[in-house]
Parts: C-alpha cells; structure tokens; sequence
C-alpha cells in the first residue's frame, strides 16, 4: 500500500514541511535554536576542558620528563666527575708516572664503578696509549670526532657497539654489548692539553636507571617517555624505536625543548599524543640528553568527551521540549492566517473575497491583515486594468518599430519583432525564439561579443552598451553586418534581461568602408604628388588647405593663414604674377596655372605649381579652389638634365673630334702597311722565286727547304697585313641600321665555303627567318667569320654539323653557331677574342687568328653581347645577342 493512500496523509506531510506549514516552522526555529544552545554550550565546554586538561597534564608530563632528564644527566655527571678527579691527579697532570701504574690507577677505578666497561688515556696523535688490562693499546681511538670535542671539554657521546671490545666484555642478553663513550681532557701543569681520558660505559647501566626512574606510581595512564641524545636519536627508550630519530616536525620539538606549552601532536603512524618534551638545563652543554613524554589523546581528554556527551544528551531534550512548546503556539496563530489564506485562494479561482469578513470580531493584527488583504486586492484589480492597456500600447510600439528588437533572458531569445524576423530572413518567430542569442551572431565575432557584454555589465549595466557591430547571417545563408546596442531589463518589476536593437548597417558600413578607402588613396596620392589642396570663401573670407598643402608650406595643418599670409612666401615678380592671377579669378572669374618660386619662413626655396578654379553662383564668384604642387624636384631636374646636356654635347664634340684623329691615324696606318710594307715582302718572294728558278739545280735539298720556308713566312706575312687592314677597316664608319636575315648571311657563307671545299660533306642546319637590326655589313662579316670558324674546326669530326638558330633566355634572343669539330678548352675561352691569339697548331687548323677578334668588335660596336662554350672533341657553340636598335646609328631601312 502506498504512502498516498494512507488517510490524512497529505495535510500530515503539510503541517510537517517547515516551506508549508508555520507550527512546523515555529517548531523548527526554536528546536533549532535550542540544539544550537546545546551544541555551542558543548563546545564551548569541551574546549575549555580540554585546554584544562591539556595544562594539567602537560605539566604533570612535563615534571615527569624534567626528572627523568635530571636524573640521567646526574648519573652521567657523576661517571665524567670520577673521570675528572682522575685526570686531575698531579702525578697523571705531571706526566711522569709510569705506564704499568697508570694501568692500575685506571684499573682501581674501574673496580670502583662497575658501570665502566673499559678505561684508557688516548695520547694527542689519537692513538691509545694506556688502558685496563691493555685493551686496544696502540689502536686508535673508536670515535675520532668525540676525541677532537674532548680534548677541549668532558664530552659524553652516543650509543654504539662495543666493536673490538666485545670479546673481552661477552655478551649482554645474548647480544653484542652497547656502550657510551666518555671523555675528559688531561692537561699537564700549566693547563696546556696533551691526551684525552676515555671511559665506556655500559648502555644497559644507563637503560637500568631508566626504567628504575620511569616506573613511579604518580604516572598519567597511558604515557611513556623517551630519551634523546645530543643528535636527537633515541637512545632510551622502547627498543624498535632505539637510534632512529621520532617521527616529529623538528620545529615543534625544538619548541617543546625551549620551553613551550604540551601540544597535541601527530605521530607518524601511530595516531595523535598530548607531548612535551624538557632537557636538563643545568648539564646540557654535556650530556645534551632530551626526554619525550606523551600520553595518548583519547586518554589525555576521556575526562572532557564524558562531559561533551552528557552536554548534548542535555541538549537534544531541552530542543525537543522547545519544539513542542512551539508547535502549540504556532497552531493558535496559523488558524486565521490559514482562513485568510484559503480566500485568496479563492481569488486566483476567480470568487469575489470577502476577508473583512473573516475577523468580524477581532481587533488584533489578524484583523488588519484581512483589511489590508481587501484593499490590495481592489489596487491590483485596477493595476490590471492599466497593465494591460500599457502591454498593448508596447506591443504595438514593439512590433512598429524599424529596429530589429531582441528579448534576452538567461542567454535565450525570448522576444522578437516583425523587424528582427525582417532581418534574418525567417517567417514566424518560432525559428529564433529559444535558440541561444549568441548563435545569431557568426562565430568569429561571439568571442569579442561575450567580452563587450561582460565588460558593460561590470562597469555601467544601467547605461546602454555602446554599439557593436556583428557580423550575422541570414536564413539563406547571405552574411549580413548589423549594429547591437542592448539595455539591461529591470528585474524589480518583472523578469530580468536584456533588450538588444539591432540595426542592419551592411550597405551603411560598405559604403563608408569605400568612402574611407577612396579618401585614404587620395590622401597617399596627394602625398605621393606632393599636392595640397585649398579652398577660400569670399564671403566668410574663410579659408581651408590640406595637411600636404600645409607640408609644402612647412606650417601646420591649424590655425590655415590668411590669403595675405600665403602670398607673403612669394616675393618679387613671383608675387605680382599670382597676385594679378588671383585678382582676375575673382573679378573675371578666370582659372590660373602658374609655377612660381617661394621663400619659406626656414630659408629654404621651393618651385610650387599653382592653380586656381572660381566656383560661380548666380553669375558671381563666391568661392576660389585650387590645388599646390610641390614640384622643387622636378625644377632641379629639368635644370640638371640641361646641364647634363650641355656637357654631353660638349663631350660628343670633343670625342668627335678625338675619333676623327684616330681615324686619320689608322687610315695612314693603314696606309703604310698596304704600300710600306708590302713592298719588301714582294722583293723577298719575288727574289726566292728567282733564286729556286735560276740557281734551284745547284742549290742543295736543305738550301731549298730554307727558301721555301722564306716563300712561305713572306706569304704568312702578307696574309697577317691582310688580316690586320680587314679588322682596321670592318668596324670602321658609320653603322647604319637596317634589317639584316642573319639567315640568308648564313646560307650565303656556307655557300660559298662549299665552292672552295666541295669535297667535304658537312651537314648544315640553318633556322630560317633569323634577323635582326644592324649594319648589313659589319654582320655580313661576322656571319662569314663565325660560319666559317665551325667549317674549318669540324673538318676533323667524322659526321660534321653545323647549326644556325636562335633560343631565348630571359628578355633576350641569341644568335647561336654550333658544331660537332675539334672544341676547346673553357680554361682559355679568354684568349678567343684576341688578335693573332689561337688556341690549335697552325698545322692543325691554318689561319691568322683575327676572325673572331672581328666578330667581338662588330658585335661590341652594335652594343651587344658575345658568348663562347666548348669542350674538347665535342664541339663548340658561338652565341651572340643584339639590342633592338645598334647606339648610335643612322636608321636607313628599320624593317617592320
């Protein structure tokens, strides 16, 4: 059976909801209050308890730990007393005494207090020199740094085995013994250092005294008590816990030591102890020996948790007996109250109230509240009324307004208007409300959104928050850009949120986008050209210019001079010419363009153009506009390039001249070796020839071999003058530029190459339509040289080739002359171009070295370039390239 069917269970649950019900309420209010007494009361006890039991036992722990510390400290001062009394004897301080009695006096002593295992005198090297029954003599001493402490002070050490001195001293508890070092320094008469006497004490003595002294009837239930040495490692105490150091923070045990109050302390795995801890402070520079004492808290504090729990016990009846104490009086007050509740209810329901009526008797605050009931109801009837009149005249005002309105409430659309679905594109506004208003937005800009959000929010809520622009995106996908502005709702008087305007802005922000643009262009081009702009009212007589304007002028941009100040940096015939200009476009309404000087206020000089348009009204001149250039620069180079012609011309006249010299020179050159010398070369051949005719048949083989060789040096002779005039005269005169077919050139050598050797086949390969602009004749030279060069050099190659075309390279086309013959080295491709320079045997490949020399100075003289590539037996390949039109020339037949 459920709870829901038990009868009465509903109102039961109601009375019992302290939300629903005022006894429950009451009830709970005063149990509470009283339950809270109690517990605080408990608290407040228990501590005080707490620190009362913490002071009287850590005092208690605390004289316990003092007496166990002086007791030892005692015991171990008597044993370093002994050895004083020992070491102050004159006959030891003298240091004359015998070894053998030095034994026995360590001897007797020993006798005298069993507690000694063993007595010795350590010399000052650290080697024992004397010791009870010759133990360890010789030896050094165990432990060296406490011998260095006791040569200056009585020094007590730690526990350690007994090592070498455990077969003389057996075993203690089936186990190896333990000792405690003592030392006191020997110092001779005058008090000067020179041994240590050492003692070792048996540990089990010392844990003897211990326990006699830690077992007394006055001990706190549960406590115990250990025994630090100088190195805070325990050296008495329970024997799992012997030479380790305790589980503590060093701090608080240094507090503890020094004499602060018994704290609760957590130890390492065994729980929380009330502990203290003192140490001897009459011996401590010596023994140095620290006791812990602790007792378990549950122990320590039993006294103080028996009252805590009979405090509550207490406590918890003395709240039951409020609650029910409170349920009673909050019954006599919730029945008029439950009444008065009841017909409002009814009101919801739509019944008329009658609440005066409910207390017709009673004058209390009862009644007053169901007076006051009725009167709020008759207000809330007439604010109603006028809610939903002033809802209407919003819903109309919301949905007429061209702004696009959002409703926003806990980052949800609420609300929009017909313009807001307008701007995104939909229907109805189910499809934007309930989605989260920042994906409206594109998400690029949602970040930047969220951060102009907060920071309103954070530093005025209450103003509008400055506008955004955000980029959004319609239904069919179209981006569009809006302006956001949002106010905050006041949550006072209905639900809070935000209302957010949105403006669509996106042909607004692209034509302010281009505006700007197209204003900055203008101002980069007015920069660039160094023009400024000005303008002048000749009504207002106000004025206005650019900053460029007011750079040229090198003022700036505010306050803009009068037109007086303006024509103050022209001076002279230069201020009469615009003046007169300016006067006749206002008067004549006629424009001027004009380039003046000016004199800047800085002493420097500018050539500015000047010009001035009249702006007409009605027939008359109102306003004068105009633009300024900077064009200093431009003077300067006009002035500069005249005189860069003038000194060219001046350098052409006197190059002329220096040309026509040369030429003169060369032609009498030219004219020597054609007439000078070749007259001895023919009387050289032309008497050989006759010696051979005459006299050949008495002449010798080696006579005629010797004028032959003078016929054939005669000959070479005249073919190098021959040589030497055509390279004289191939670049001499004028170039003259025409269209020359570098082909036909080719097809013309070849030609003529195959005349004289028609019995050699070579291959040949020429690219047809090969031209170029240049003297026909220089080229013609070249072309047979080059042409020429691959004939002679190929005639080796068992197929010979040759190939004439042209290939590209960047913006430049070559002219290229390649074949398959004899090559040569790139390592002396500098020796080519030189006059009478070869690289083959004139037996190998006749010739007087000037065709390719020719060849550089043609193409030089036409202003291009001229390149060589080969290899050994592979060939070679000749490229030249020329400019569109030769320097210099005189055009005769351009071409096309």
């Amino acid at each position: 059976m459920t709870r829901a069917a038990w009868p009465g269970t509903a109102p039961l649950a109601r009375v019992l909801n302290p939300r629903r019900s005022l006894r429950a309420r009451f009830a709970l209010m005063l149990g509470g209050c009283g339950l809270a007494f109690a517990l605080g009361t408990a608290l407040v006890v228990d501590r005080y308890e707490r620190g009362q039991l913490v002071e009287t036992h850590g005092q208690a722990m605390r004289r316990e730990a003092l007496l166990v510390a002086r007791s030892l400290t005692l015991a171990l001062q008597e044993r370093l007393q002994q050895l004083q009394a020992v070491a102050a004897l004159p006959t030891v301080a003298s240091g004359l005494m015998e070894t053998a009695d030095l034994r026995m006096l360590l001897e007797s002593l020993r006798a005298q207090q069993p507690a000694l295992a063993w007595v010795g005198v350590v010399d000052g090297a650290g080697r024992i020199a004397v010791a009870t029954n010759g133990l360890l003599e010789g030896q050094p001493v165990p432990d060296a740094a406490g011998y260095r402490e006791a040569w200056h002070q009585p020094w007590i050490g730690g526990r350690r085995p007994a090592g070498a001195l455990s077969e003389h001293l057996g075993l203690s508890a089936g186990r190896e013994p333990l000792l405690i070092d003592l030392g006191v320094p020997l110092r001779d008469l005058q008090a000067q250092p020179f041994g240590v006497l050492v003692a070792a004490l048996r540990w089990e003595w010392l844990e003897a005294q211990f326990q006699a002294i830690d077992r007394h009837d006055g001990r706190l239930p549960g406590s115990s008590a250990v025994v630090l040495d100088r190195s805070d490692r325990v050296l008495l105490g329970p024997p799992a816990r012997l030479d380790r150091p305790l589980a503590l923070p060093a701090d608080a045990l240094d507090a503890l030591r020094g004499g602060a109050a018994p704290r609760v302390l957590a130890w390492n795995g065994e729980g929380e102890f009330l502990t203290t801890a003192a140490r001897d402070t009459l011996a401590d520079e010596v023994a140095a020996l620290t006791v812990v004492v602790r007792q378990p808290v549950a122990q320590a504090f039993a006294a103080a948790d028996a009252l805590r729990g009979r405090l509550l016990w207490g406590g918890l009846g003395a709240a039951a007996a409020f609650a029910l104490l409170s349920i009673w009086l909050a019954g006599r007050v919730a029945r008029p109250v439950q009444a008065l509740a009841a017909e409002a209810a009814g009101v919801v329901q739509g019944r008329a109230p009658a609440f005066e009526a409910l207390a017709p008797r009673r004058a209390d605050e009862v009644a007053e509240l169901a007076a006051q009931l009725q009167a709020l109801h008759l207000a809330l009837e007439r604010r109603v009324a006028e809610q939903r009149q002033a809802s209407e005249r919003f819903r109309g005002l919301f949905e007429s307004t061209p702004l696009a309105v959002v409703f926003v409430v806990d980052g949800r659309v609420r609300l929009v208007n017909d313009a807001c679905r307008a701007l995104f594109g939909v229907d109805d506004a189910a499809s934007l409300v309930g989605r989260d208003a920042l994906a409206l937005v594109e998400p690029a800009d949602r970040e930047r959104l969220r951060s102009a959000y907060a920071d309103w929010l954070a530093e005025a809520p209450l103003r509008a928050l400055p506008p955004v622009d955000v980029r959004i995106r319609r239904r069919g996908g179209e981006p569009a850009l809006a302006e956001a502005t949002a106010m905050a709702l006041d949550a006072r008087h209905g639900e809070g949120g935000v209302q957010v305007l949105l403006r669509d802005v996106t042909e607004e922000r692209r034509a302010r986008a281009l505006l700007a643009e197209r204003e900055e262009q203008l101002l980069r081009t007015s920069r660039l050209a160094r023009v400024g702009g000005w303008q002048f009212d000749l009504r207002s007589g106000e004025g206005r210019w650019t900053d460029e304007l007011a750079r040229i002028y090198e003022r700036p941009p505010l306050p803009v001079p009068s037109p007086q100040e303006a024509l103050a940096c022209f001076h002279g015939e230069a201020r009469a010419t615009l003046a007169a200009a300016v006067q006749a476009a206002q008067r004549h309404g006629r424009p001027y363009d004009l380039e003046l000087p000016i004199e800047l206020p800085s002493g420097s000089r500018k050539w500015v153009r000047a010009q001035g348009y009249p702006v007409l009204e009605d027939g008359r001149v109102v306003r004068l506009e105009g633009v300024t250039q900077d064009v200093t620069e431009r003077r300067a180079a006009q002035d500069a390039l005249q005189a860069l012609n003038a000194e060219l011309e001046r350098r052409v006249a006197a190059r002329t001249a220096e040309l026509q010299a040369a030429n003169e020179e060369l032609d009498a050159f030219a004219y020597a070796v054609s007439h000078d010398l070749r007259a001895p070369l023919r009387a050289m051949s032309g008497f050989s020839a006759a010696l051979v005719e005459d006299h050949g048949d008495r002449l010798d083989a080696e006579a005629r071999g010797y004028l032959e060789h003078i016929v054939q040096g005669a000959q070479r002779m005249g073919g190098l003058i021959d040589g030497l005039l055509r390279l004289s005269r191939t670049v001499r005169g004028e170039l003259h530029a025409e269209t020359v077919d570098l082909s036909r050139l080719a097809e013309r050598a070849v030609a003529e190459l195959r005349r004289q050797e028609p019995q050699r086949a070579v291959a040949v390969e020429i690219e047809p339509g090969l031209q170029v602009v240049g003297d026909p004749r220089m080229l013609d030279a070249v072309m047979v040289n080059l042409v020429g060069n691959a004939w002679k050099y190929s005639a080796g190659a068992a197929a010979a080739h040759i190939r004439v075309h042209a290939e590209t390279r960047g913006d430049a086309r070559w002219f290229c002359i390649e074949d398959n013959g004899a090559g040569f080295d790139m390592a002396h491709a500098g020796r080519l171009f030189k006059a009478f320079a070869r690289l083959h045997r004139q037996d190998e490949f006749p010739g007087m070295g000037i065709g390719l020399a020719t060849v550089q100075r043609v193409i030089h003289r036409h202003g291009g370039r001229l390149e060589a590539e080969g290899r050994p037996g592979e060939g070679a390949t000749f490229r030249f390239t020329l400019p569109p039109r030769p320097p210099a020339a005189e055009t005769e037949n351009p071409g096309p």
